[in-house]
């Protein structure tokens, strides 16, 4: 995650923006030779691998998320 252990430190706001970090995870994988994952995340990742489900189901085997109730932005 951006701005977390040893990660830059961005400037703007907007850098750290879900879709960022979705992009992020993303391009982990594929520097890992990883085509499909099974994405975990917990309490603030918990939107990002959400994210990567709902916008990469291709780069998914599945999700689990710890400790945050899912919410979709339709209530």
């Amino acid at each position: 995650m951006r701005g977390y252990g040893r990660s830059t430190v961005y400037d703007r706001h907007a850098d750290y923006a879900l879709e960022h970090i979705v992009g992020d995870m993303i391009g982990l994988a594929d520097a890992l030779g990883i085509g499909k994952a099974v994405w975990v995340g917990h309490d603030w990742g918990s939107p990002v691998v959400w994210s990567i489900a709902s916008h990469h189901p291709s780069r998914c085997h599945g999700v689990a998320n710890l400790c945050v109730p899912y919410a979709p932005s339709c209530f």
